[in-house]
């Protein structure tokens, strides 16, 4: 079981501008899963540190990264082992496991893990806070990363790795922040929030009879956002929600 007094946080390229380029994870998930990280990071004590590639503004790291007291280096290049600052303040923590995420997951996350990995540490990515520039080319990467001896894991996964009681006051804080990773996207001014298919869901609905007699949960009215017409009626789940136009097609 891994433990907290062994784990350093490392966040690489999550700047504004550049987690915007990911094409697998969207960028609204990068940033609330780093969001999630960093108030782990401050509940378990973990040290977390920033690198970040040069931009001419400076680095404008994202506000979800952002960690009082932890240093921000700017890199020279792709990888933050190669960064001599970078690599002196990761390797003088006395902690061995390196988690890791940024953008993006086929450079920075890869090169960084590869030579984390050589230099004896160990090394989780966190999925759902790493960004690729394709599915294909991403998860090229994270195999090149687990055949070295890393681990690919996602936020909550690695979360309950460190946390085992969620009975502690540590462990409630932590368990809750967790719940902001299935946080639903809502339509701006509207009391729902959306399906896949950006509809507009009402949990509220009524249960619905079947063909056979039988009550089956809710009634479905779907309308895509923004577009006219009737919503139709079908019968789903016990679970199912029921669709509703978005606020702006009322």
């Amino acid at each position: 079981m891994l433990g907290p007094a062994g784990v350093q946080l490392h966040f690489a390229d999550l700047q504004d501008g550049i987690v915007d380029l990911s094409d697998t994870t969207p960028p609204a998930t990068i940033r609330r899963s780093v969001g999630i990280l960093a108030r782990m990071a401050q509940l378990l004590e973990l040290p977390v540190i920033l690198s970040a590639a040069p931009r001419p503004g400076g680095p404008a790291v994202v506000e979800e990264a952002a960690v009082p007291q932890a240093p921000v280096f700017v890199r020279d290049g792709p990888c933050a082992w190669d960064d001599t600052p970078t690599r002196r303040a990761l390797t003088a923590q006395p902690r061995k496991h390196l988690a890791l995420c940024g953008v993006t997951s086929e450079i920075v996350v890869l090169h960084t893990a590869l030579d984390a990995l050589a230099a004896g540490y160990e090394v989780s990515v966190l999925l759902d806070a790493c960004g690729g520039l394709s599915s294909r080319t991403e998860q090229a990467a994270f195999r090149q990363i687990e055949l070295a001896g890393g681990r690919v894991i996602g936020v909550a996964g690695f979360a309950t790795d460190l946390v085992r009681d969620f009975t502690t006051p540590v462990g409630r804080e932590v368990i809750t922040a967790l719940h902001g990773l299935v946080q639903e996207p809502v339509v701006e001014g509207a009391r729902y929030p959306l399906d896949r298919d950006r509809r507009v869901v009402d949990y509220s609905g009524p249960p619905v009879a079947s063909h056979r007699g039988q009550r089956h949960g809710s009634a479905v009215g779907v309308r895509g956002c923004g577009s006219p017409g009737a919503a139709t009626t079908s019968r789903t789940g016990p679970h199912s929600p029921t669709l509703r136009p978005c606020a702006s097609t009322r």
